[in-house]
């Protein structure tokens, strides 16, 4: 039965603090490594003092290099905080041994991780960035190559995994039809991504918000480059238009700073500032290249926007979709159910929380 879950509502705390602990709350897994040859493919682009991968050069527009790398894996750390731990919601068994596909792999620390986790499986990691490091699980792999182009015709796998690629993708139809067509019956696939904008706590702080005025300009941006920043909100529709059933939704809210109550919120809100202060330079080809406003009207922005989110007077938060589908296990296999219970839409409306999924 297809499920829709919303994000339940964060509330503000009297005493927040960049200072405060901001510990992980799970550890990270261990593993013996074994050596792993990935692409040759280094001859990579430099601008700015930053560098971008050499395989289709400006498919992708943010950078490799190792401050970035350190970005993304902090990224991988917030998803799985938000969850609890795991990897996906999706019903994966520990005792796993599908082949497995992680889309956008970058520094590959989630395919190494489910490796890890489900020794029986195989994982494939595919990025236009040869990131990954040489000494991986023996049941891991990377690959360089543009996931958007077609795919390898006898290649088949039983769960594909995708995260944090809105930046990256342009037409997720036609990558939900490519995946469809490349899991066997029954297969599972897993998308989880942030919605754009940033959203104000108190909705009538939302004019003023330095913050929420880059993320609109960004969207603006991201549109005139194909891409989509709100394609969390459409993934349910699309999935099931490429032929995908059992579609779940799981909405959460990360705190951008530790404005929220309880721990967890506060890590994840320490985590989430960091993360977005720490990218916030390197989408200046955005303003600068797309929408043609000029370096010192930039950085007179992203000033403006690091004085709003250390002051944390305006109480941000970005809403985050965990959504996985099944491929039918037989030609024409139908899914009847109920509706999703009255609450929050796939745009983040505000809906009914039951009081057993609040999520702090």
């Amino acid at each position: 039965m297809a499920t829709d879950r919303p994000a339940s509502p964060l509330e503000s705390d009297s005493t927040p603090s960049l200072g405060d602990d901001n510990r992980s709350t799970h550890s990270s897994s261990g593993s013996k490594r074994t050596q792993s040859i990935t692409s040759s493919v280094y001859d990579y682009q430099f601008k700015d003092g930053r560098r971008y991968h050499a395989y289709e050069p400006g498919l992708y527009m943010l950078p490799n290099d190792d401050t970035e790398q350190d970005r993304l894996d902090l990224q991988h750390h917030i998803f799985r905080l938000s969850i609890d731990g795991p990897l996906h919601i999706a019903p994966i068994p520990k005792d796993y041994a599908g082949h497995v596909l992680d889309i956008g792999t970058g520094t590959g620390i989630w395919a190494m991780e489910f490796a890890d986790d489900h020794p029986a499986s195989t994982v494939l990691g595919v990025d236009l960035s040869p990131i990954q490091p040489d000494f991986v699980p023996a049941n891991c792999s990377f690959r360089v190559d543009n996931i958007e182009s077609d795919w390898i015709a006898d290649e088949k796998f039983d769960f594909i995994h995708s995260r944090a690629m809105v930046g990256g993708i342009k037409s997720w139809p036609n990558l939900f039809s490519q995946a469809h067509a490349h899991l066997k019956p029954g297969g599972i696939i897993e998308v989880q991504d942030v919605y754009f904008p940033t959203v104000c706590n108190d909705p009538s702080q939302t004019s003023t918000s330095v913050f929420v005025a880059y993320n609109n300009l960004l969207l603006e941006a991201t549109k005139r480059v194909g891409l989509d920043f709100q394609a969390t909100t459409k993934w349910k529709t699309q999935l099931e238009a490429a032929g995908f059933v059992d579609v779940h939704t799981r909405w959460v809210n990360w705190p951008v700073g530790p404005w929220a109550k309880h721990k967890k919120n506060k890590i994840i809100g320490k985590f989430t500032y960091a993360d977005f202060t720490g990218g916030l330079t390197m989408t200046r080809p955005f303003f600068q290249n797309v929408l043609g406003k000029s370096k010192e009207d930039v950085d007179e922005l992203f000033e403006k926007v690091k004085v709003e989110l250390e002051e944390q007077k305006i109480h941000l938060f970005q809403k985050v979709c965990f959504c996985w589908a099944r491929k039918p296990r037989v030609d024409g296999e139908v899914v009847g159910g109920q509706e999703a219970e009255k609450g929050e839409n796939e745009r983040g409306e505000e809906k009914v929380v039951p009081k057993e999924e609040e999520n702090v």
